[in-house]
C-alpha cells in the first residue's frame, strides 16, 4: 500500500484535477489530483497531526542516536511566526539516514505531511507520525523545484509548487535564512 492510499492526515480531495507533478528519485511520482491543506506554523497546536511547509532556520545534520537510529533536529519557520526565534522545533528518528528529510542548508524549504505535534517542555515539537513523509527543496530563487524525497511515491501538484515558490521569495527577503547575514559576518571577521 502506498503512503498516498493510506489517507492519513487532513487533506481535501480534488479528484479529477489535471495538475502535473515533478518526478522524484528514479522518476517516481504520482499525480492523484489530491491536494493537501497546510497549517501555518503560528497555528500549530499540541496533540494534533498537521501538514506543513516551512523554511529551515536551524538544523543539526543526521547523527547516530544512543541507540541504533539516526536523529535529525531542525527548526522550521514561515511568514506567520512573529519572529524567527519562534517556529517549530522537530526531532526525527529513522533506522536509515536516507529516511530522514534531506536538508542541506539553512533556507531549504521542507514540506511535511502527517507531522505529529506533541508538547515538549511547554512548547510544541514535531515528530514522525503514522504515514509521515517529507520533501525538501532548495530554498534559493531560480533553483529547480525538484524535491529531495524520503520516498519514491509522493504527490506534488501545481498548488504545492506555488507554495514552495512563495516561501522561496520570503526566504530571499530574509537575511537570516538566505545566507546574507552569514556572508556579512564572514566579511567583517576577515577584515
Amino acid at each position: 500500500m502506498s503512503r498516498i492510499d493510506e489517507g492519513a492526515g487532513p487533506s481535501s480531495s480534488n479528484h479529477g484535477n489535471s495538475c502535473h507533478g515533478n518526478s522524484g528519485p528514479g522518476g517516481h511520482q504520482t499525480t492523484t489530483g489530491r491536494s493537501y491543506i497546510y497549517t501555518k506554523l503560528s497555528e500549530v497546536k499540541v496533540n494534533t497531526t498537521v501538514n506543513i511547509l516551512g523554511a529551515v532556520k536551524f538544523f543539526k545534520p543526521p547523527f547516530r542516536s544512543r541507540g541504533t537510529d539516526y536523529c535529525l533536529v531542525l527548526k522550521l519557520v514561515d511568514p506567520s511566526v512573529p519572529t524567527l526565534e519562534e517556529g517549530l522545533k522537530c526531532l526525527f528518528f529513522a533506522k536509515e539516514e536516507s529516511l530522514l528529510p534531506q536538508i542541506r542548508r539553512v533556507g531549504d524549504i521542507v514540506r511535511i505531511l502527517r507531522l505529529k505535534v506533541e508538547d515538549f517542555r511547554g512548547a510544541p515539537q514535531g515528530k514522525k507520525g503514522p504515514g509521515f513523509s517529507s520533501l525538501v527543496f532548495n530554498g534559493q530563487l531560480g533553483a529547480p523545484t525538484e524535491p529531495r524525497a524520503d520516498t519514491d511515491n509522493y504527490t506534488f501538484e501545481n498548488q504545492d509548487e506555488e507554495k514552495v515558490l512563495e516561501l522561496r521569495r520570503w526566504v530571499s527577503r530574509t537575511p537570516e535564512l538566505n545566507g546574507t547575514t552569514r556572508r556579512r559576518l564572514t566579511r567583517r571577521r576577515g577584515q
